[in-house]
């Protein structure tokens, strides 16, 4: 059992931050293009464009949900092993 351990809270962990991430850009979607929120360019300092936005946020929210399916996929191979 102690072989386990850390392979389910690494996956537990991993399903945590992917979905912190994926709800992250979406709550950032949602303030932007429904309540108007502006969100400023990092490097220029000026609003940023509705479609560098759209771009950034679906490339984090997509990362965010790869990472929180491989948590899951892991976790719920380790409990099928354990389950033996």
């Amino acid at each position: 059992m102690s072989n386990l351990y850390p392979a389910r809270r690494i996956a537990q962990g991993a399903l945590l931050v992917g979905s912190i991430v994926a709800i992250g850009a979406f709550a950032t979607a949602v303030a932007h293009f429904i309540f108007g929120v502006e969100v400023a360019d990092r490097n220029t300092g000026q609003p940023a464009t509705a479609w560098s936005l759209a771009i950034g946020l679906l490339f984090m929210g997509t990362i965010g949900t790869l990472v929180a399916a491989a948590g899951a996929l892991t976790l719920r191979a380790a409990r099928r092993h354990h389950n033996r």
